[in-house]
């Protein structure tokens, strides 16, 4: 009876050790958004800023209505232009 329990532990210690113990956890690269800000001291008027060229998707950057100072409004890269709202 004692062979048979030696061979059970024997058998589960290699099972744990083919195993390789648990799995770490694998974590998410999702990107994460870049935040482009404009770095003058005037931020530029929305109108020069929609539908222009930009590269880095989910970017963001300010503007104004008007240029200058004011209330900022948010412009999205999509990919390819820059969407203000």
């Amino acid at each position: 009876m004692k062979n048979v329990f030696v061979a059970v532990a024997v058998m589960f210690s290699v099972s744990l050790l083919g195993c390789g113990g648990p799995e770490a956890e694998l974590q998410s690269e999702e990107p994460t958004p870049a935040t482009e800000e404009v770095t003058a001291s005037a931020t530029p008027a929305c109108s020069d800023v929609d539908t222009t060229a930009c590269a880095t998707q989910g970017a963001v950057t300010y503007c104004t209505l008007l240029g200058g100072s004011g209330r900022r409004f948010a412009c999205v890269c999509d990919g390819t232009q820059w969407v203000c709202v």
